[in-house]
């Protein structure tokens, strides 16, 4: 998961290794690390990653701009969101690449860097 806040500001890199064991996961400076049993987002990790990052961000009212990807949707989700005065809005399927750049200037180097799998 990446993320930055509009003023450019980049948020720590989220990484979801494929395992079970967290306790065996690698330490990466600067990086939240945590494994998925198939490597995927999770509604438990997307709420951790709420938890972990809008912590660091104001108080003030804020809002969450992604993809609509089933986890995001969740009702446990928004709550999460809501609790730390954020909207949510959803980029309509197949607009990704073009409504949010970071999706292809972010994530396609960082997918492309052969980050293997962890597995335990």
């Amino acid at each position: 998961m990446l993320a930055a806040k509009a003023d450019g500001t980049k948020l720590p890199p989220y990484i979801i290794f494929k395992g079970k064991r967290a306790s065996n996961l690698p330490k990466i400076s600067g990086c939240l690390v945590v494994c998925s049993p198939n490597g995927w987002m999770t509604r438990e990790l997307c709420v951790d990653w709420i938890k972990k990052t809008f912590t660091s961000l104001t108080t003030n009212k804020s809002l969450l701009v992604w993809d609509t990807y089933a986890t995001h949707q969740t009702n446990e989700v928004a709550k999460e969101l809501l609790q730390r005065n954020a909207l949510q809005k959803f980029i309509p399927g197949g607009c990704t690449g073009i409504l949010q750049p970071p999706d292809v200037s972010w994530n396609k180097p960082f997918k492309g860097m052969g980050i293997r799998s962890f597995t335990s």
